[in-house]
């Protein structure tokens, strides 16, 4: 494990502030963003950050609370985005992650994240970060002074993941003792990976869930306490001063699988003054729990008198269950030694286990041979105006974990190889593929550059207007902006019928409240936008119209082409459709049939002499290949036309 990079890190802790200090309000009711700009950020009371709310914190800013038992708790969601030479500092604050905020990182797909921070505690019998099942994830910081730094624990049946990377946890440090159980994990169903991190100066660290640690470093503690209740997997780590040793519990209801390889023990069990002091106590709680899997294996066990003990009671004296601890490194070859550093079955028949250490190790095990594969990503993308559209090809079996990033703030967790994503604005944005290993950590990524053009350099808009001379009849006045002769328009009249002409006059059948959207699209221009609104009248020729709606008179204006709709009838089957769709029409008038279908965009992307086929008043359209979405079916017959959506879903 390389410490060059932490020491690096954390050289920036004696940075100093010259900022204007803010004082932050008990509630926080709407989305924040904190900076070192407005740094520091003081806390002199709890603070509660409400349900849907976000608080942001930004590269180098600075947060103060009072000390003591000052909480912020966090119902909504709570982000430190520091950076490597820009780190934000947290002190005299509890953070606490309570289940509505947990339910609200998992509604998302996502899980709260501290990266590059500083976070001091305020001591003896205070928590830093209080963690009730929540996603979370701590990368590149250091958390000290904290009687529980971490402490995390599941409610009920709640699921969540903590992930720690890279990071210095440490207790509250003393000069002749150290005080605080550093990390304390609870619950069955909370799983949690850490990697290339250190614990240090502590009372110890206790555990139960699904615990998977590699690469990491535990030192100057008392003892470290595993309650196995799920798959434990401590692999190439350093265990170093641990005084009582490492008690690892077994009372699963399962089988579960306890992996304990290539870790080096130094010093570790040294005291003997406690019962269990070992370097590696396991002990069997009772014989009604189910035994795990065991893999003890290459580990290196130096410095210690007494270096594995076994506990639990053996219900039949005569027997014993093998433990097998073959191929670790003892210190030594001298199996005399070695059995005096073991207290099992052939020390005490009433000890339910006896260690089989056979093929021991001459000499100290080196290396880490546990490198988890990593599918490489990789995926195609194509644009077309502001939607864009992706497909993973990454050579991985169906397992593989998946997260897309679009540049714009959005992502994507839903683990799809095959999904678009539109943007609202125009502007170069980074798409990236992240694909995580079995243990939920990002292990490579490939991102690529999408430009999306200037679409909204025009504005759509409408207003409405009536003649009192002529009743019943409502006018919509187009007041859109940056229009050119090549400008296109679709107008939905909320009722189901569509047009495309700039001008039409529409009929409803009916009285009421309806949304009318216009949207207008100029492909030469690079123009998209959309305007809607909601428009009304009554049966006594009264308009409906939303609160704040002023009413222009204007005189009355030849509009547009009549529809089809008032001769013919016309239907479309199945919609939604996943390939073929029918124009069902009745009551043709006799004239040409034309039909033509447009994207979102306006584009004519089938047309009737592209795969329609036609049975006397049924017209088939061929929508394979196409990708889903809301298309329009125009269709027109001498000089009266209509348009229909079509929503096309695969």
């Amino acid at each position: 494990m390389n410490y060059r990079l932490l020491t690096f890190l954390f050289s920036f802790f004696s940075l100093s502030y010259s900022f204007s200090q803010t004082t932050v309000s008990p509630l926080i009711l709407s989305n924040q963003v904190w900076t070192a700009a407005g740094s520091p950020y003081s806390l002199p009371q709890n603070t509660y950050i409400d349900t849907g709310v976000t608080v942001t914190v930004m590269p180098g800013a600075e947060i103060i609370g009072a000390g003591g038992y000052t909480t912020l708790y966090i119902d909504g969601a709570f982000n430190i985005l520091g950076k490597a030479d820009s780190i934000v500092h947290v002190s005299g604050l509890i953070i606490n992650y309570k289940q509505k905020s947990g339910i609200r990182y998992a509604a998302k797909g996502g899980e709260a994240i501290i990266r590059y921070a500083d976070v001091e505690g305020t001591g003896v019998a205070n928590k830093i970060f209080d963690i009730q099942s929540t996603n979370f994830r701590i990368e590149n910081s250091r958390v000290y002074n904290g009687y529980y730094s971490i402490y995390a624990y599941n409610i009920g049946y709640d699921k969540s993941n903590l992930t720690i990377l890279n990071c210095e946890i440490e207790g509250v440090k003393g000069t002749s003792y150290h005080q605080g159980t550093a990390i304390y994990l609870s619950g069955d169903s909370l799983k949690t990976v850490m990697l290339n991190s250190s614990v240090s100066y502590a009372r110890g660290l206790q555990i139960t869930g699904i615990f998977y640690a590699k690469g990491n470093t535990f030192k100057y503690l008392d003892e470290i306490r595993f309650g196995q209740r799920g798959d434990l997997d401590l692999l190439c780590n350093d265990f170093i001063d641990i005084k009582y040793g490492i008690l690892v519990g077994f009372y699963g209801q399962i089988q579960n699988t306890f992996n304990f390889k290539n870790n080096n023990l130094d010093s570790v069990g040294y005291d003997a003054t406690r019962s269990y002091s070992a370097a590696l106590c396991l002990e069997r709680y009772t014989a009604n729990y189910i035994d795990p899997i065991l893999n003890i294996h290459y580990n290196n066990f130096d410095n210690t008198p007494k270096k594995v003990r076994i506990a639990g009671s053996n219900p039949n004296p005569t027997s014993s269950t093998r433990i097998d601890l073959t191929s670790n490194y003892w210190g030594t070859t001298d199996t005399l030694a070695i059995n005096a550093s073991i207290s099992d079955y052939q020390d005490n028949f009433n000890i339910y286990g006896r260690v089989d250490y056979a093929n021991l190790l001459s000499s100290p095990s080196t290396g880490c041979p546990y490198n988890e594969q990593c599918p490489t990503p990789n995926f195609s993308l194509t644009r077309e105006y502001a939607q864009i559209y992706l497909t993973d090809s990454t050579n991985a079996d169906s397992t593989i974990v998946r997260i897309w990033s679009f540049g714009d703030g959005a992502k994507d967790t839903t683990n799809g190889n095959s999904l678009d994503h539109e943007y609202t604005y125009s502007g170069d944005f980074t798409v990236c593929l992240y694909v995580l290993d079995a243990y939920g950590r990002v292990c490579d990524s490939l991102c690529k550059t999408v430009t999306i053009p200037a679409l909204f350099n025009c504005n759509a808009s409408y207003y409405i207007a009536v003649d009192t001379n002529i009743a019943y009849t409502m006018y919509v006045v187009d007041n859109s902006t940056n229009t050119t002769p090549s400008t296109q328009y679709i107008w939905d009249f909320g009722d189901g019928n569509i047009s495309s002409s700039a001008k039409p006059t529409h009929e409803y059948a009916a009285f009421g409240k309806y949304e009318l959207c216009l949207t207008i699209i100029d492909l030469d221009n690079s123009c998209y936008s959309q305007f809607c609104d909601s428009i009304g009248m009554n049966s006594k020729g009264e308009v409906l119209k939303k609160d704040g709606f002023t009413v222009n008179i204007l005189s009355q204006e030849e509009l547009g082409v009549s529809s089809i709709e008032k001769t013919t009838n016309v239907v479309l089957y199945p919609n939604p459709t996943n390939g073929i769709v029918t124009v069902a029409l009745t009551n043709i008038i006799n004239a040409p049939i034309e039909i033509k279908v447009l994207n979102a965009y306006g584009q004519e992307v089938l047309g009737s002499k592209d795969g329609v086929s036609t049975s006397n008043s049924h017209i088939q359209l061929d929508m394979n290949g196409f990708k889903h979405g809301i298309y329009f079916v125009q269709i027109s017959m001498g000089d009266k036309m209509t348009i229909k959506k079509l929503f096309l879903s695969k």
